[in-house]
Protein backbone atom coordinates (compact mmCIF):
# COMPACT_ATOMS: atom_id res chain seq x y z
CA UNK A 1 0.00 0.00 0.00
CA UNK A 2 2.61 2.33 0.38
CA UNK A 3 4.67 1.94 -2.26
CA UNK A 4 1.17 2.89 -4.43
CA UNK A 5 0.94 6.10 -2.62
CA UNK A 6 5.01 6.91 -3.12
CA UNK A 7 4.21 5.96 -7.10
CA UNK A 8 1.06 8.44 -6.72
CA UNK A 9 2.55 11.46 -5.31
CA UNK A 10 5.87 10.77 -7.53
CA UNK A 11 4.11 11.24 -10.46
CA UNK A 12 3.81 15.33 -10.69
CA UNK A 13 7.77 15.38 -10.25
CA UNK A 14 8.27 12.37 -12.50
CA UNK A 15 6.17 14.48 -15.36
CA UNK A 16 7.98 17.68 -14.65
CA UNK A 17 11.43 16.02 -15.20
CA UNK A 18 10.29 14.96 -18.56
CA UNK A 19 9.05 18.12 -19.04
CA UNK A 20 12.30 20.09 -18.53
CA UNK A 21 14.36 16.90 -20.12
CA UNK A 22 12.31 17.39 -23.34
CA UNK A 23 13.09 21.78 -23.30
CA UNK A 24 16.69 20.73 -23.02
CA UNK A 25 16.97 18.25 -26.04
CA UNK A 26 14.85 20.57 -27.99
CA UNK A 27 17.40 23.50 -27.14
CA UNK A 28 20.06 21.51 -27.48
CA UNK A 29 19.27 20.83 -31.16
CA UNK A 30 18.64 23.95 -32.13
CA UNK A 31 21.92 25.33 -30.61
CA UNK A 32 23.73 22.74 -33.00
CA UNK A 33 21.17 22.42 -35.89
CA UNK A 34 24.29 22.30 -38.71
CA UNK A 35 21.96 24.16 -40.92
CA UNK A 36 21.43 27.13 -38.70
CA UNK A 37 25.36 26.51 -38.57
CA UNK A 38 26.26 27.16 -42.32
CA UNK A 39 23.68 29.94 -42.33
CA UNK A 40 25.87 31.55 -39.83
CA UNK A 41 28.77 30.72 -42.05
CA UNK A 42 27.26 32.58 -45.16
CA UNK A 43 26.27 35.29 -43.00
CA UNK A 44 29.26 35.95 -41.44
CA UNK A 45 31.18 35.36 -45.42
CA UNK A 46 28.70 38.12 -46.28
CA UNK A 47 29.12 40.66 -43.45
CA UNK A 48 33.05 40.02 -44.42
CA UNK A 49 32.83 40.96 -48.00
CA UNK A 50 30.92 43.90 -47.43
CA UNK A 51 32.96 45.27 -45.35
CA UNK A 52 31.46 44.87 -42.27
CA UNK A 53 33.78 43.04 -40.28
CA UNK A 54 37.55 42.61 -40.58
CA UNK A 55 39.15 39.81 -41.97
CA UNK A 56 40.43 38.47 -38.74
CA UNK A 57 37.07 38.76 -37.56
CA UNK A 58 35.89 36.76 -40.05
CA UNK A 59 38.74 33.81 -39.86
CA UNK A 60 37.53 33.16 -35.75
CA UNK A 61 33.88 33.51 -36.68
CA UNK A 62 34.64 30.81 -39.47
CA UNK A 63 36.75 28.55 -37.71
CA UNK A 64 35.12 28.32 -34.59
CA UNK A 65 31.56 27.57 -36.90
CA UNK A 66 33.40 25.15 -38.72
CA UNK A 67 34.31 23.74 -35.16
CA UNK A 68 30.88 23.67 -34.05
CA UNK A 69 29.81 22.32 -37.79
CA UNK A 70 32.35 19.41 -37.38
CA UNK A 71 31.10 18.50 -33.72
CA UNK A 72 27.27 19.37 -34.57
CA UNK A 73 27.88 16.44 -37.54
CA UNK A 74 30.10 13.98 -35.45
CA UNK A 75 26.87 13.96 -32.78
CA UNK A 76 24.35 13.29 -35.60
CA UNK A 77 26.61 9.82 -36.22
CA UNK A 78 26.22 8.84 -32.92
Amino acid sequence: MMFIIDDITMVPFKLFKQVLEKIRDTAYQDIHDPEKIKKELKTSQMLYELGEISKEEYEKTKSDLNQELEKSRSREGE
